[in-house]
């Protein structure tokens, strides 16, 4: 999906033909003023002539040398704040329940960063979440000095009152800065802090900042701290602001599956594209996204769309008013050109927040670049090509991080293998064969989790089973012990799988290892995940383990193929790291209090 508010013009451009399942095809007037575009070397492709389009589809041309454009039909129209598909907060257009029957009470308020000048009411919920994040920076800020502030070396001194009030001079300004900096850096709109990788880059440049304008206030102020504190001080406050804000994720993860801070949304097309999303939304409720109705000129098969069917496009703002929707999602492949123009015209002037999906599926954000052609906008898709060196970095970062967890975890590792071996006198470790890469079988080694015979008792929880597919995991699984049950908890099980990370068979990141009788049902597409080394977390353990569909699994497996690099990897480790602990801490708490550890 993308979002550009500045895109408008996109609603200009003309398609080669209308959406698979509507009343048919056109071809090109002849009257068209626009040059043709194509060479040897390129291909231009309507993404509505095909439907919707995923990774692997439009990445043959891709991996076959073309430069690849996309023509889009019209621009992803980005009404302040106008992306709340990812887990970032969102800033503007969500509907609490205390918020819900009182919009009109809100003074409308526009964003200058978009290029529209139409107003939307900005309810309340959106400006908490705003502010609660904007306190939570703040606070990781501030705590990032407590080192400095602690110590009498540095040039500062607890006994002298001019050091302290210029610390906490240097503290305040500093914080204060680095709040301005992040603003403009728009950490404060979801449409730039729903995507992680993106996100945490943009972490970078405020922890710098943090560093830089510390350094000069206590300067200014007598106190002269060396550049190794400042690095140091830098590098503390990009750890406590990406963890603050992993926390606040995963807070507002559980908010919306209760139900709030949730945009109320309409779906705008029927067609395959438009189910995919009803489909999303339904099932995962921690998007943030509550689908009202569908809105199209033919109404769906019963059920088809896992939400009502509220009437035809001409009638679209008012179905989304008598909903109570305050977005609006269009489904282009589901429309022609001109349909499209009249259809955002009329949702803008309405005041709705405006998304449109190009049935664009797979892609990372950061393989589209948007460019011009005629004054017409086309998506040119980057080609996914990794140099040997990126290969390199990327096993030089496996060994460097497993052999360091390696050691300082070999205490941690003897003394789980006592507990283990202590509960029933079973084996210590447990092996398994799985398919790794090219699909090449391979020992995986883990703590013993589960009683001894627990394989040859897993028939017998067939029908315990909550995943779909060919994938297993059982509700409540009677086979795992109770160390095992604090281990599978906590990942602190797969920690022997590093010495499969040095030996060469798998990666820190990676799709997961399967099973050879999972590897059986998988299709030829999922069967790509074998291009790529296997690994020990990756993107559907940090954000579809919970999710039982296969679909999710599927999905985030292809996604991490078709769009990997050594900075993505990175970045799930990170995320990693901040829901392990997460994770720990939940644990935890439960064991104190008595309660079963969910695992």
């Amino acid at each position: 999906m993308v979002t550009a508010g500045a895109l408008w013009h996109m609603a200009t451009t003309r398609m080669g033909a209308h959406a698979r399942g509507r009343r048919g095809s056109t071809e090109r007037g002849h009257g068209d003023p626009r040059p043709e575009i194509g060479s040897a070397g390129g291909v231009l492709t309507s993404s509505a002539s095909a439907g919707p389009a995923s990774a692997g589809s439009v990445g043959t041309d891709v991996s076959a040398g073309h430069d690849v454009n996309l023509a889009v039909t019209a621009a992803p129209v980005a009404l302040a704040g106008a992306s709340c598909f990812g887990l970032a907060p969102p800033v503007d257009g969500i509907v609490t329940p205390g918020a819900r029957a009182s919009l009109r009470d809100h003074a409308p308020v526009s964003d200058p960063a978009d290029s529209l000048d139409a107003h939307v009411l900005r309810p309340r919920g959106s400006l908490r979440l705003r502010w609660l994040l904007v306190g939570l920076d703040a606070a990781a800020l501030l705590l990032s000095w407590v080192p400095l502030g602690l110590s009498d070396r540095d040039g500062l001194s607890h006994s002298r009152l001019g050091d302290v009030l210029a610390l906490g001079t240097a503290m305040v300004v500093t914080t204060l800065a680095c709040l301005v900096v992040a603003s403009t850096r728009r950490l404060y709109r979801s449409r730039v802090a729903s995507i992680k990788e993106h996100e945490r880059s943009l972490l970078v440049s405020v922890a710098v900042a943090s560093a830089l304008a510390g350094g000069i206030s206590l300067r200014l102020l007598g106190v002269h701290p060396p550049i190794g504190t400042l690095a140091g001080d830098a590098v503390l406050a990009f750890l406590l602001l990406v963890g603050e804000r992993s926390a606040y994720r995963s807070w507002l993860r559980i908010q919306r599956q209760r139900g709030r801070f949730v945009r109320p949304t309409v779906v705008l097309g029927a067609n395959e594209e438009g189910q995919y999303w009803c489909r999303q939304f339904a099932e995962h409720p921690e998007l943030g996204v509550a689908v009202k109705g569908v809105v199209d000129d033919v109404e769906p098969p019963l059920g088809s769309t896992a939400a009502p069917w509220l009437g035809r496009c001409a009638d679209a703002s008012a179905l989304a008013a008598s909903v109570g929707a305050t977005g609006v999602l269009v489904m282009t492949t589901a429309f022609t050109a001109p349909e499209l123009r009249r259809i955002t015209r009329q949702l803008m002037q309405a005041d709705l927040h405006v998304q449109m999906s190009m049935g664009l599926l797979g892609l990372a954000h950061g393989r589209l670049t948007i460019t011009q052609v005629s004054h017409e906008n086309l998506l040119y898709l980057e080609r996914h090509s990794l140099s040997p060196r990126s290969f390199a970095l990327k096993r030089i970062l496996d060994l460097g991080v497993a052999s360091a967890c390696l050691l300082v975890s070999a205490p941690l590792m003897a003394l789980l293998a006592v507990l283990v071996h202590r509960e029933d006198g079973g084996p210590v470790l447990f092996a398994q064969e799985r398919i790794g890469h090219n699909g090449k079988p391979f020992m995986l080694y883990k703590l013993r989790t589960m009683v001894p015979d627990a394989e040859a008792r897993k028939a017998e929880l067939a029908e315990e089973n909550m995943r779909q597919g060919p994938l297993f995991k059982a509700a409540d699984d009677p086979r795992i012990t109770r160390i095992g049950r604090l281990l599978r908890a906590t990942s602190l099980d797969e920690l022997p799988q590093l010495f499969n990370v040095v030996l060469g068979e798998m990666s820190l990141v990676g799709p997961r290892p399967a099973l050879p009788e999972e590897v059986e049902q998988f299709d030829s597409e999922l069967l790509l995940r074998h291009d790529v080394m296997p690994g020990i977390t990756g993107l559907w353990q940090v954000e579809g383990r919970d999710d039982a569909s296969f679909e999710s699994y599927h999905r985030l497996d292809l996604h991490y193929v078709e769009n990997w690099s050594v900075l993505l990897d990175v970045s799930i480790l990170i995320s990693t790291a901040a829901t392990l602990v997460g994770r720990a801490v939940r644990a935890l708490l439960a064991a104190r209090s008595g309660e079963q550890i969910a695992v």
